[in-house]
């Protein structure tokens, strides 16, 4: 009896190293894409955005919208300056929002309700930038802003074409 059960443990052993075993290259191979999957699906967001938008104006316009398009993704962002962003809410603003030095660099929210919550909390002056996911301080990022309001911080023009250039290659994979 003992030794049915040992044989049943040494086998279930054997199958657990080799199952683990067999998932380290997949996990592996997961962490390398990871950057790129969140790529996809924050631009997935965004051009989501900008078809919602593209609707409103014409319901607003009382036209018929084309379903489906998109256009350009070039279109789908919109350069904003520093100002423009409530940096604690990441939204575009419809005003100039108030400055505020911490360490030397530019913030920028609406009132000091904001200001107090941005100087007490060192995370909120930074974000990822949606193509590497690297942390960036808010003050040296390149500004991007959605249809819907919704900013994105960029490392630099760099990333931000990168992450445009996305939308190419999904199109492109999707039409082969």
């Amino acid at each position: 009896m003992k030794r049915k059960l040992i044989e049943k443990m040494v086998i279930a052993a054997t199958f657990a190293v080799f199952a683990a075993g067999s998932f380290i290259p997949v996990t592996a191979n997961a962490e390398a894409g990871h950057a790129d999957r969140f790529a996809v699906a924050r631009l997935k967001t965004v051009e989501e955005n900008y078809r919602a938008h593209l609707r409103a104006e014409a319901l607003h316009a009382k036209k018929s919208a084309a379903i489906g398009e998109s256009g350009p993704s070039s279109l789908w962002l919109t350069r904003v300056a520093p100002e423009e962003v409530n940096m604690v809410t990441n939204r575009r603003e419809s005003k100039k929002q108030s400055a505020l030095s911490l360490n030397g660099k530019s913030y920028y929210c609406p009132d000091n309700a904001y200001a107090v919550n941005m100087s007490d909390n060192p995370s909120i002056r930074s974000a990822r930038d949606p193509l590497t996911d690297k942390r960036i301080d808010k003050s040296d990022a390149v500004i991007y802003a959605d249809a819907s309001g919704r900013v994105y911080y960029f490392e630099s023009e760099d990333t931000y074409r990168g992450f445009i250039g996305l939308a190419d290659t999904e199109r492109e994979f999707v039409r082969n």
